[in-house]
């Protein structure tokens, strides 16, 4: 079953123009970047058992001229299988985009790019797109519906089909904080696992 991650579950970009600075800025002082968190992954397996699960994150920003990230996602010290999971992000085209991933440490392309966050966050808009990725063809579509927990809040719930099932994600944003948590439902055939994230914080800064 794919475990999501913050960095996996940050849908199309609509272009790969750079969009100004000040855009930029807008945006993440909005819903900054959480660059290094912990958190408590949950799932709850098809028989019901539940298996928790300590999880890190760290983004490393790239020299360039477009903002850009590498995302390291890791299974903490005392977790009974080590897994490591490799994204890259960009700011461009239609916002905040994934443009690679990976379980190895060079993360492979997303193409197109999957958008995450647009740039001007509204109630119920929509986007639907195919990707590839390592081969693989995902449909995607995605809703943004607002999240009334906290000031600014959104929630984005998307839907990601392929050959071996369907996941279902939602991933929560609050202004001023950025992602503050996120649940996920997987299906394979006539199983379910469902996941979500426990006790997200930030390590520094």
């Amino acid at each position: 079953m794919p475990r999501p991650g913050l960095g996996w579950l940050l849908v199309v970009a609509l272009g790969a123009c750079h969009r100004p600075p000040a855009a930029d800025d807008a945006l993440l002082r909005q819903y900054p970047l959480r660059l290094h968190t912990r958190w408590t992954e949950r799932t709850v397996a098809p028989d019901g058992t539940v298996h928790d699960e300590p999880m890190e994150e760290h983004w490393k920003r790239l020299p360039g001229l477009v903002p850009a990230w590498v995302v390291t996602t890791t299974t903490r010290p005392g977790s009974p299988a080590a897994k490591t999971r490799f994204a890259r992000y960009e700011l461009r085209g239609a916002g905040l985009v994934c443009t690679g991933a990976s379980s190895f440490e060079e993360p492979r392309a997303v193409t197109p790019p999957k958008l995450v966050l647009p740039w001007d966050p509204r109630p119920d808009t929509e986007w639907a797109a195919e990707h590839v990725v390592a081969g693989r063809t995902q449909r995607r579509s995605c809703v943004l519906r607002a999240h009334d927990a906290c000031p600014a809040g959104w929630t984005l719930r998307c839907t990601v089909e392929d050959e071996t099932g369907k996941t279902v994600v939602e991933s929560r944003y609050c202004g001023g904080v950025g992602i503050v948590g996120y649940e996920a439902t997987t299906l394979r055939g006539a199983l379910t696992w469902a996941v979500r994230s426990v006790d997200l914080r930030d390590v520094d800064g």
